[in-house]
């Protein structure tokens, strides 16, 4: 278990790099859990962690002032979060799509990592400033934007995180991708058959493929 774990970390963006050794002191910090499907594994103010998913999947909300839930992110295998010093994170809920297995670490470890490693450093400051300019950019859109352009900016957005030779995105529900804009399930519904209607995506099972060319005339 200890060997798998030094592979793992050793394979995210944030540890790559770093010599065994280096790898082998990060590991003994770690612990490795298993959260079942729908498990609240993050919530403000309650915890001083951080968090890697190992493998599985889960979902970054948020609710906002009215009540409502508002999807940030779903993030994959190698993806870290937590109490990580971002005020964004400090707002969040994290809730496990799929059964997940976690590695976390206590925060004060964590930044003592950061402190002893200068390119982990400089690795997590340049993911918490990608976040930031993300966030920012989600938030003028939600202003400024109508629903349609909107929903072609996240197809491009998810389409690209989520492939390697293809523009797919991973299996969103409407309801997911309806909390990801603001907007309902329905409305939703409605944008993808007219995309599909005018030749702009196709559905296969529950996966939207897409040539972003098609899309970028509605999202700029």
């Amino acid at each position: 278990m200890s060997g798998d774990k030094i592979w793992f970390l050793g394979r995210i963006d944030l540890f790559a790099g770093l010599p065994k050794d280096k790898l082998e002191e990060i590991e003994r910090l770690f612990r490795m859990k298993l959260y079942c499907r729908g498990h609240v594994v993050y919530q403000p103010g309650e915890s001083k962690r951080v968090y890697i998913v190992k493998t599985g999947k889960v979902e970054v909300s948020r609710i906002t002032e009215d009540g409502q839930k508002y999807i940030v992110d779903i993030l994959s295998k190698g993806s870290v979060f937590g109490d990580t010093g971002d005020k964004l994170d400090e707002e969040t809920f994290v809730e496990t799509l799929d059964d997940s297995y976690i590695c976390d670490l206590n925060k004060d470890e964590f930044f003592g990592i950061i402190s002893r490693e200068p390119i982990v450093a400089e690795k997590l400051l340049r993911n918490l400033f990608d976040k930031l300019i993300l966030a920012e950019k989600k938030a003028a859109s939600l202003a400024t934007d109508n629903v349609v352009k909107r929903f072609a900016k996240l197809m491009i957005s998810l389409g690209r995180n989520g492939s390697f030779d293809k523009m797919i995105t991973d299996r969103y529900t409407h309801e997911q991708l309806g909390h990801m804009l603001g907007v309902s399930r329905q409305t939703i519904t409605t944008l993808v058959n007219k995309m599909e209607r005018e030749g702009r995506l196709k559905r296969v099972k529950k996966r939207m493929i897409f040539n972003p060319d098609e899309l970028d005339d509605l999202a700029n």
